[in-house]
C-alpha cells in the first residue's frame, strides 16, 4: 500500500507529496509497519514512539539503515527518506 493511502487523517505528507505523486521518494510503497527499529524490513514504515524506557526517535537512523521507506515521528528527523510528523506517534501507530 502506498504511504499516502496509509497516512489518511493520521498525519501530513511533506510539502509537494500527495496521494497522486508517483515519486517513490514522496509516496513509497509500504510493506510493513513497526515501532521496533530492529524489526524493520526493507520497504517498512517505522513509527517512532516515545516510551517509558526508550524513545523511538533515537532509533530512526537504525531503522533507515535497515531499509525503512518512511518514518512517522513527533519531531523533525534529519533523514533522507519521507517523514510524516504527527502530534502523537503512539496514537498514529494505533490508527495505522
Amino acid at each position: 500500500m502506498k504511504l499516502a493511502e496509509l497516512i489518511g487523517s493520521v498525519g501530513v505528507l511533506p510539502e509537494g507529496c500527495d496521494a497522486t505523486s508517483s515519486d517513490p521518494a514522496c509516496n513509497p510503497e509500504i510493506s510493513a509497519i513497526t515501532c521496533r527499529s530492529q524489526d524493520i524490513m526493507p520497504g517498512g514504515l517505522f513509527v517512532a514512539v516515545k516510551g517509558f524506557a526508550a524513545d523511538g526517535h533515537d532509533y530512526i537512523d537504525q531503522a533507515v539503515e535497515l531499509g525503512a521507506s518512511a518514518v512517522v515521528c513527533e519531531r523533525p528527523a534529519d533523514v533522507d527518506i519521507t517523514t510524516v510528523t504527527v502530534e502523537n506517534s503512539r496514537k498514529a501507530l494505533a490508527e495505522l
